[in-house]
């Protein structure tokens, strides 16, 4: 076996290794030092010059942020009130203000000074300033809000278009349901059109009801945009069948017409009503608004009452347009409504398709001669001239007129014309009504009413031809007694 040392020799020899050891890691160390020094004295002294501008560079940065604008909060909508069992709102949210965004309020003050002015030219400027205004910032919400909060109804309808392009915001539909309960219903029916194409399912469901409550509104405008709403959202929200039903008994036109357009779809029509199908006839013949009789004529097609063939056929020959105006209350400003079918024969032609279950193909003028040609055939109304018309549009320009269906040359639509002027000089003086229809009475009892220009081009066509003539047979016609009624 091997011997081990002595004690004595062992701590001689370990001592000798920790003081080599000793002098290993100071060696290191000073190499370190001499390696920081060397780097220190290569590094390039800096620039005081560059310490100076990136001392500017960090207070232009820290100026910067306390003149930043802070985040301005805009207050959210008043939430929209739940509907009791029988879906039904006691009232509107109120409407809840917004202040002017920081950003552009000067701009906006002054085009607001301008628009207030006396001075038609300054209006100008203030109008063409909040356009401009609009049109850089058309998806600020803020500013639409804004808008919407002011109390002259024309900046509020301004809010309202730019609103409708922030369909997928949270608060859209709260923000059109508070204007609801607006005086102006300009901007109400605005409101109601922005809840169209586009809005969240479960946002037109809580619209719903508030939209139902407005079927009672004043303006007969409102009540029919509301209608036409419920209507058009019969996929999601059902077939509004009792609104349906009571429209039909609006004393507003509009109203009553749009509820006929759907009625089909309220009732049973294998065996619709007989009360209901008896007073949609009476409409269809009798109603003064020729918008109803259309749409009246077209429901009884619908729901396929085969008595009323010849009420339909008695349409094709009936000269009058179907356009309806209908004044808002706010301003007395005319909205003109109109159909597809622009004129009663054309809308006794849809009802026979209706009806038969068949149609014609061609032009409208083509389908309503086809079926005159059909109804002639079994005595329930008149062959079609020879020069067909339905409108202007099928007659020569400038020198034929649309007369009882049929295109005649002006000459010898003079004496219908007289006919006409002594008519309308002789017809009652009325106030302008909440609704009247475009073509007038007089036009369609002397045969015009196909053409609503007739009576001017006429005119036109005479006094150019021979001028002291027909001043002659004007001054002769203003002494003509008028006929008895």
């Amino acid at each position: 076996m091997r011997k081990f040392k002595s004690p004595g020799k062992l701590f001689v020899i370990a001592m000798g290794v920790i003081a080599m050891g000793v002098f290993v890691i100071s060696g290191c160390d000073k190499k370190e030092e001499d390696s920081k020094s060397k780097d220190e004295t290569e590094k390039p002294a800096v620039d005081k010059g560059d310490s100076k501008e990136d001392d500017k560079d960090d207070k232009q940065k820290d100026t910067a942020q306390k003149e930043a604008p802070k985040e301005e909060k805009v207050p959210a909508p008043n939430p929209l009130p739940k509907a009791d069992a029988d879906g039904v709102v006691a009232e509107f949210p109120a409407f809840v203000p917004v202040s002017a965004p920081q950003k552009f309020s000067d701009e906006l003050k002054k085009a607001e000074e301008a628009l207030k002015s006396s001075s038609f030219q300054e209006k100008r400027k203030g109008r063409d300033a909040l356009n401009k205004i609009i049109k850089e910032n058309e998806k600020d919400s803020h500013l639409a809000r804004y808008l919407m909060s002011q109390k002259e109804s024309s900046m509020i309808r301004r809010g309202v278009t730019m609103w409708k392009k922030m369909k997928d915001t949270d608060e859209y539909v709260a923000v059109l349901v508070s204007l609801f309960g607006n005086p102006s219903d300009r901007v109400r029916a605005d409101a109601v059109s922005g809840l169209g194409w586009g809005v969240k399912k479960e946002q037109r469901e809580q619209a719903a009801p508030f939209v139902k409550k407005l079927l009672a509104d004043t303006s007969c405008i409102v009540r029919r945009q509301s209608l036409d709403w419920l209507i058009r959202e019969k996929r999601d929200l059902g077939v509004p069948k009792k609104e349906i039903l009571a429209g039909v008994d609006d004393e507003c036109p509009v109203h009553k017409a749009r509820a006929l357009e759907a009625l089909a779809d309220a009732v049973d029509k294998e065996s619709p009503d007989k009360g209901l199908i008896d007073k949609v006839t009476k409409f269809a013949s009798e109603s003064p608004f020729y918008h109803v009789r259309c749409q009246a004529l077209k429901a009884l097609g619908d729901m396929k009452v085969k008595n009323a063939e010849k009420l339909m056929a008695k349409a094709l020959d009936y000269p009058a347009g179907t356009a309806l105006v209908v004044y808002y209350l706010e301003d007395k400003s005319p909205y003109t409504f109109n159909l597809a079918e622009s004129t009663i024969p054309e809308c006794g032609a849809s009802a026979l398709s209706a009806l038969h279950g068949k149609k014609y193909t061609g032009s409208r003028t083509e389908k309503v001669k086809n079926w005159r040609t059909e109804m002639a055939k079994k005595r329930m109304a008149a062959k079609p001239p020879k020069n067909f018309c339905i409108s202007k549009n099928d007659c020569k320009k400038d020198e034929e007129v649309c007369l009882k269906a049929a295109c005649v040359p002006i000459k010898k639509a003079e004496k219908d014309y007289w006919k006409y002027e002594l008519l309308k000089r002789c017809a009652d003086k009325q106030d302008r009504p909440a609704w009247k229809n475009f073509t007038d009475e007089v036009a369609v009892a002397s045969g015009f009413g196909l053409h609503w220009n007739a009576g001017y081009q006429i005119r036109k066509f005479l006094s150019e031809k021979d001028g002291d003539a027909f001043k002659k047979n004007e001054e002769k016609n203003r002494k003509r007694p008028c006929p008895k009624k």
